[in-house]
């Protein structure tokens, strides 16, 4: 995909799960993992968003925006996505284990190239037709407006997973995101261990996470689009992650609002709707 012309590119860690066994070494852990899902908060969460009880997998914490903390009779954990997971890849946090961590590199194109994807999965099935050995896993999906995406590998324990989708439309035509095509490189367990250890002994910069996500779709045989003298996108310039309420909004806007619509079409009465939401008698008063 050398020959894409890229006006704008982007690359970080987009996940991280970090865990710490309960040992004679875990003294204190939990203090660090809850001061650094607040600064991160700090940093990157939209204003006014809460913190707010997080349980996962035994464990039990506080999440706030997109980073949470969490601790369970096995140990301690740090979870994050989006903004929240580049920024944690930065503090020097202690851990036992690294579950998963992603990373992935955006480039802004431009023009739209909606079949992208289609190639990306065409190269790797070329490629894994001229390479010895078990060959890997690849498919294309098409998503119905979402643009197309091709996955490479297989998601789980011990994996190493690559997807690259059409950014832009998967975002529903997000204007930061027009023409953004996106590379990502879910990995687990050991794989996961081994980047985070390769990323801790390297500059903590763009053009690091660069290199990584190009070395995984390299061994499948994607050559990744040159970025040429082009500098990485400013943090600052990155559309914003939502907040949780707008989520829900936005979920209530795209999900429910046509659901009502069609039920209210049908004659079904306007207050039977309101009564099955539970909000016919107006907003409950908070305790």
């Amino acid at each position: 995909m050398p020959d894409i012309e890229v006006v704008a590119w982007d690359a970080g860690v987009d996940y991280l799960r970090l865990t710490h066994r309960r040992d004679d070494n875990c003294y204190g852990v939990v203090n660090q993992y809850a001061r650094a899902v607040v600064e991160i908060a700090c940093r990157t969460a939209p204003a006014g968003t809460r913190a707010e009880p997080w349980r996962w997998m035994g464990y039990d914490g506080e999440r706030i925006h997109n980073v949470a903390w969490g601790q369970g009779e096995q140990g301690f954990i740090l979870q994050a996505s989006g903004v929240g997971a580049r920024e944690a890849s930065l503090l020097v946090l202690p851990y036992t284990s690294c579950a998963r961590l992603d990373v992935q590199a955006t480039f802004w194109l431009a023009a739209d190239d909606a079949g992208l994807a289609s190639r990306v999965d065409a190269t790797v099935a070329s490629f894994k037709r001229r390479k010895k050995g078990r060959p890997v896993s690849n498919r294309l999906v098409s998503t119905h407006g979402d643009g197309d995406t091709a996955y490479v590998g297989v998601r789980g324990k011990k994996a190493k997973f690559l997807r690259c989708y059409d950014k832009w439309r998967e975002s529903k035509y997000e204007e930061g995101y027009r023409h953004a095509w996106r590379y990502e490189a879910e990995l687990t367990d050991d794989h996961a261990r081994l980047c985070l250890s390769k990323l801790e002994g390297l500059p903590k910069t763009p053009q690091t996470v660069l290199s990584l996500v190009a070395g995984y779709y390299r061994e499948r045989g994607v050559v990744l689009p040159d970025v040429g003298d082009c500098a990485p996108i400013s943090p600052e310039a990155l559309p914003r992650d939502e907040g949780s309420d707008a989520r829900r909004l936005r979920w209530l806007r795209d999900q429910v609002r046509p659901t009502v619509e069609k039920m209210l079409a049908r004659g079904i009465p306007y207050w039977e709707i309101l009564e099955a939401l539970g909000v016919s008698q107006g907003p409950r008063k908070m305790l």
